[in-house]
């Protein structure tokens, strides 16, 4: 889906049927936005204020608060070894220009937006993350901030909330519940190993190149790589992603008798398929039944931010397939298939998609039975 043309109307390709499907009429609110974020359902979320969820196809709204005036902020702190050093609250501090307004980058839900258990979960446009609860809007946004680090993405699974730290590399596990009064509110912090370091943080990467998502009742992380002073996989040329399943390693029963974690490289999701972009990472599980038009098991769909499609131009690299150009010719789609050669090998099968010339990055969207 791309939602960038003031078109009141808009093309969406599905990969099931391998086709463009009639313009689907937008409501006022969502033409020409940019989304950041989307539910199973044709829920999305349009980025300017006052911000509200969506439904495209029943036209139905969910408000959201946007206020931040009254917010408690937690600040972590951390030492050396990564280990939480002391927690203290205070207020938010001004930003000048931009009133009382929450500006998210990014936002998940942690169930349907109309049940009254759903939590939100947003990246902010100062890199912290905030909760709230979705149909309340006098319930306003708690957050909280990691010093002199940034979140890269944000994740629900299995009830807690994971922050994907930039900055230092680590990954935290977020207790998150409702109060007495059905407010959002962060609980405990605990703190979790990385994959390789080696295999994550060297060699030549992109902007949003690290999601983490659930699948299966597991955390994984996905890592697109161009190339690393490590071996390539075997028979793949091009970019290639590393997927890790954070795995319950058992617990410490000499020390702290908590559960302790490893992470373990994966090589196939059995009947998922993996659904990436800036503003979504989704796991769907597909039937033999499901598998029609490019829809297909243990493969990685992911999308690009506009800024990359500028290396592509002209005819582009080999496997590359344009596949929808707008009437008049401002909007041009593309998807090309990662190059893996005639052979049987185990792994995972990526298919980029980009958007030539859109002002936003494209999104997936997951319709209701129809």
């Amino acid at each position: 889906l791309d939602p960038s043309s003031p078109n009141k109307a808009k093309h969406v390709y599905s990969l099931k049927d391998d086709t463009i499907l009639p313009p689907i009429p937008f409501p006022s609110e969502a033409v020409g936005k940019r989304f950041v974020g989307s539910y199973g359902g044709g829920w999305v979320v349009p980025a300017d204020a006052p911000l509200k969820i969506v439904n495209l196809f029943s036209r139905a709204e969910v408000l959201l608060s946007t206020q931040q005036k009254k917010v408690r902020i937690v600040n972590q702190f951390t030492g050396p070894d990564g280990a939480p050093t002391r927690v203290r609250w205070k207020d938010p501090p001004a930003r000048l220009g931009t009133g009382d307004q929450l500006h998210p980058l990014k936002i998940i839900f942690s169930g349907p937006p109309t049940s009254s258990s759903c939590i939100l979960a947003a990246i902010t446009d100062e890199r912290d993350v905030a909760v709230c609860v979705p149909g309340h809007p006098e319930r306003e946004w708690t957050r909280r901030r990691y010093e002199e680090d940034v979140v890269l993405d944000i994740t629900f699974c299995n009830g807690d909330l994971y922050c994907l730290l930039g900055r230092t590399k680590q990954l935290v596990k977020c207790e998150v519940s409702l109060t007495e009064f059905g407010v959002a509110a962060f609980g405990a912090n605990q703190w979790l190993a990385m994959p390789n370091r080696h295999m994550l943080m060297e060699g030549k990467s992109e902007p949003h190149d690290t999601y983490i998502l659930e699948v299966r009742g597991k955390l994984v992380m996905a890592v697109r790589r161009i190339k690393g002073p490590w071996p390539r996989p075997r028979n793949i040329r091009g970019p290639f992603f590393l997927v890790f399943a954070l795995i319950d390693a058992g617990t410490d029963e000499a020390m702290t008798h908590r559960h302790s974690y490893k992470w373990k490289e994966i090589k196939s999701f059995g009947d998922h398929a993996l659904f990436l972009g800036p503003t979504c990472a989704k796991a769907m599980r597909l039937s033999t039944t499901d598998e029609h038009g490019d829809l297909r098991r243990n493969y990685i769909y992911y999308s690009h931010h506009n800024s990359y499609v500028e290396k592509k131009r002209g005819n582009g690299p080999k496997g590359l397939e344009k596949f929808f150009t707008s009437f008049n010719n401002d909007h041009v789609y593309y998807k090309e298939h990662e190059s893996i050669d005639n052979v049987v090998v185990e792994g995972i099968t990526s298919v980029e998609y980009y958007v030539k010339g859109a002002t936003h990055s494209p999104m997936w969207l997951l319709p209701p039975n129809l």
